[in-house]
């Protein structure tokens, strides 16, 4: 398959942002699990959970991608802590520590969502969603949020600007 991403040292913020943020903006609670992944590009992919239409728990990848993965590490700091202590808590009471998927931690995210197709053992393409963050906030009283990322670069200009 043809490769036809640009250098990440020709990529612009603009640029960046038209790629990832395609589809309107919309802000959710997702809920994220301590396991992730970083892609060849060096983007962070979060396993999380969001909430659908029939009020069911839906897994999905959570992209943090571009320049904003950079500023990630305090949420994967915040998730191996977590990790770490639900562990501690279940070798204390006696009990198996639960798998990564059964430890939880909500954040306020916005960002958009992006359609992406792997290949199956049998070589068809399977359809799955992608929620790729713009700006996001841990959701953990009593501590105050504390926003990271930025907004994409589109919706900047999008706004009206004060008048002088």
């Amino acid at each position: 398959m043809q490769n036809r991403r640009r250098e990440t040292t020709a990529m612009t913020r603009r640029v960046e942002d038209a790629g990832l943020f395609r589809m309107p903006s919309s802000s959710m609670v997702v809920v994220m699990t301590p396991r992730f992944r970083r892609n060849r590009r060096g983007d962070c992919i979060i396993e999380g959970f969001v909430v659908d239409g029939r009020n069911e728990l839906v897994a999905v990848e959570v992209l943090f991608a571009g320049r904003r993965s950079r500023h990630v590490q305090p949420l994967l700091n915040r998730l191996a802590r977590l990790s770490e202590d639900v562990a501690a808590e279940a070798a204390k009471a006696g009990r198996r520590t639960p798998s990564p998927e059964d430890i939880r931690m909500p954040i306020q995210a916005k960002g958009s969502w992006r359609n992406r197709f792997t290949e199956d053992a049998d070589g068809l393409q399977e359809k799955f969603l992608q929620f790729a963050v713009a700006q996001w906030s841990i959701i953990d009283p009593p501590n105050p949020p504390r926003l990271f990322g930025e907004r994409p670069v589109h919706e900047d200009q999008a706004r009206p600007k004060p008048s002088t």
